[in-house]
C-alpha cells in the first residue's frame, strides 16, 4: 500500500529539486549578467568592489496541517479518519522554496491485531496528503513546479488541465494547483478494498478547501 504513495512522494521530489536548481541558475544569470547602479561615493574604496548585496531573507512557510481539517476530510471520504499528522519538510535555502505536507488515513482501532486483520485493515486504508511549497516572490519557482507536473505523469490517466481552480491547476495522479508563489498538492490514495472512480473529484473538493485557508 505504501510503494504508490513512497513513488508519487520521490517523483515529486525530484521534480522539486529540478525546479529550484532551474530557478536558482536563472536567479543567478540575471544577478550575474546585470550591470548594478553605481556605488554611492564613499560606499567603497576606489578601485575595491562594492560588497555584494545582503541575501534575501529566509522564506516564511506555510504549515500544511493549517489547510484541511480531519472533520473537513471524513466529510469528503466518508469514513472517520485519524490526523492531521505532520509529514516531511524541505528546502527553505537561498533561492529555494519551502516545503510543508501533511496526512490523514482512516481511523485504526486495531493496534495489537494479528497480522492478517492488519493487512486486511491496510487494504481498506484510505490516504490523503496535502504537500505546500512556498517560493520566492517575483521567481518562477511556482510557475516551473505546475510545468514539471505536466511532464511528470504518475497514472497511465493523460496529464489533464483542471479549470476553476486558482491561478492554474493540473492533475497528473495528483491534483496541483498555484497561487501566486504558493504550489498545493492534494493526494487521495483509495482503499485497495474500494473501486473508487471519483478520486479526482475528491481531490479537488479537498483542494477548493485547501485554497480558501491560503
Amino acid at each position: 500500500m505504501h510503494a504508490p504513495r513512497f513513488l508519487a512522494a520521490a517523483a515529486m521530489l525530484a521534480a522539486c529539486l529540478a525546479v529550484q536548481a532551474c530557478s536558482d541558475s536563472e536567479n543567478d544569470a540575471q544577478t550575474n549578467g546585470a550591470e548594478g547602479p553605481p556605488s554611492p561615493a564613499g560606499s567603497a574604496p576606489e578601485g575595491l568592489p562594492a560588497p555584494p548585496p545582503a541575501p534575501p531573507p529566509a522564506l516564511e512557510g506555510i504549515d500544511a496541517c493549517s489547510v484541511l481539517t480531519v472533520q473537513g476530510v471524513q466529510a469528503v471520504i466518508g469514513e472517520a479518519m485519524d490526523g492531521p499528522e505532520t509529514g516531511p519538510t524541505a528546502g527553505g535555502g537561498r533561492g529555494e522554496g519551502k516545503m510543508s505536507s501533511c496526512s490523514f488515513a482512516s481511523r485504526s482501532d486495531s493496534e495489537n491485531a494479528a497480522p492478517a486483520q492488519l493487512l486486511a485493515e491496510l487494504n481498506s486504508t484510505w490516504f490523503v496528503t496535502v504537500t505546500i511549497w512556498v517560493w520566492p516572490e517575483g521567481g518562477l519557482g511556482a510557475r516551473n513546479y505546475i510545468n514539471a507536473m505536466r511532464d511528470a505523469p504518475m497514472t497511465d490517466e493523460p496529464v489533464q488541465t483542471v479549470d476553476g481552480l486558482a491561478e492554474e491547476a493540473v492533475w497528473n495522479g495528483t491534483l496541483h494547483a498555484r497561487k501566486g508563489n504558493v504550489t498545493v498538492s492534494v493526494d487521495v490514495r483509495p482503499a485497495k478494498s474500494v473501486d473508487e472512480p471519483d478520486e479526482m473529484v475528491k481531490e479537488r473538493t479537498l483542494m477548493e478547501q485547501a485554497l480558501e485557508r491560503l
